[in-house]
């Protein structure tokens, strides 16, 4: 069965209660008891905000990085692993997760990348400078003189596809 507990007189309850106690015999007890619920709240702050930090430092490298590498990232932060343990184990999980498939992948990433930055050709400067001789009825030269100073990206991507091994300063 259950002790009822009352309070002494002129205690109130709804008051402060570790200043209703200074200054009694239960003053030790009383910041004892503040010291205590003190350390746990401070221990529960940091969880909490230690916690917020990992969810936005994880959330930030699946946008990054993109979902897969940021799900890997957060398997490595939840595992509690140190800076230094996953230092040492990276070069063998990144050796041993290379397939034959992420490979050919890369070289089919690799080609693509390089066909789409080279230039276009003289398509799109030639188009620029018949449509400059036909609209304001000048030359090939002076069209391609006056395109090459508006348009210079136009003049370089037209400069590099007819010489692929010139370096052209922009």
């Amino acid at each position: 069965m259950a002790e009822i507990i009352s309070f002494p007189e002129g205690f109130d309850p709804e008051g402060n209660a570790l200043e209703q106690c200074m200054g009694t015999e239960w003053e030790d007890v009383a910041m004892q008891i503040y010291a205590q619920a003190r350390q746990a709240r401070i221990a529960e702050i940091e969880e909490q905000s230690g916690q917020a930090v990992r969810d936005r430092i994880v959330g930030l490298a699946k946008i990054h990085f993109g979902e897969a590498e940021g799900a890997r990232f957060a398997a490595v932060c939840e595992s509690g692993m140190t800076e230094s343990q996953y230092r040492n184990i990276r070069p063998q999980l990144e050796s041993a997760g290379e397939s034959e498939e992420l490979q050919a992948l890369r070289v089919v990433k690799t080609e693509i990348e390089t066909a789409l930055s080279r230039p276009a050709g003289d398509s799109d400067f030639m188009g620029a400078v018949q449509k400059t001789m036909e609209s304001e009825g000048i030359g090939k030269t002076a069209a391609m003189t006056k395109v090459a100073r508006q348009q210079p990206d136009l003049h370089h991507r037209f400069i590099q596809s007819k010489n692929p091994d010139l370096e052209v300063p922009k």
